[in-house]
């Protein structure tokens, strides 16, 4: 069985929590190396003005080289980070590594068998580091403000094989 440590960082993201997550943590790891400043006010920034990424190394993940395409040099917000890189090549390819991996179906949205099994065994230990905010989300970022930045709802995450809508519980109905 394909253990989930073996994972690269956004692979691991995209396992425990889909494209979203994946995308927030480049965002945050960018952040960690300094490349990316986020605001209080929600906006990422660049801390290197360059207006491209052809100077960034080849090996930098794909996820993170897709964030830094989006980023402008004024700043971006962080909504629109996600929704634009959680749409891109970038992350498909993420995906596309976990399918050959066996942890996620081809062709269909959700994990296989292998893949939940891979996503228990990382939740039921997680790792330390940007890599336990990948497992667990932004309620395990230390920092009260990022997590409040992180954690707003147009930013949530769904786990992968879980329906997005929500259901309401004890609500009328108007018909």
């Amino acid at each position: 069985m394909m253990r989930a440590t073996a994972l690269s960082l956004h692979e691991l993201s995209y396992l425990c929590g889909g494209p979203r997550r994946a995308v927030l943590t480049a965002v945050l790891a960018l952040c960690q190396s300094e490349q990316l400043e986020l605001g209080a006010d929600g906006r990422a920034y660049r801390v290197d003005e360059t207006p491209s990424t052809a100077g960034w190394p080849v090996e930098a993940d794909v996820v993170e080289l897709a964030v830094l395409e989006v980023v402008t040099v004024g700043g971006i917000d962080l909504k629109a980070i996600v929704e634009t890189v959680a749409g891109s090549r970038a992350i498909r390819q993420t995906r596309g590594m976990l399918a050959a991996r066996g942890l996620a179906p081809k062709w269909w949205p959700g994990l296989t068998g292998a893949g939940r099994r891979a996503r228990r065994e990382v939740l039921a230990n997680p790792p330390e580091g940007l890599r336990r905010i990948a497992v667990l989300g932004p309620k395990a970022i230390e920092d009260a403000q990022l997590r409040r930045t992180l954690s707003e709802p147009s930013y949530r995450t769904e786990r992968q094989g879980v329906h997005p809508t929500p259901v309401r519980r004890g609500a009328a109905s108007n018909a």
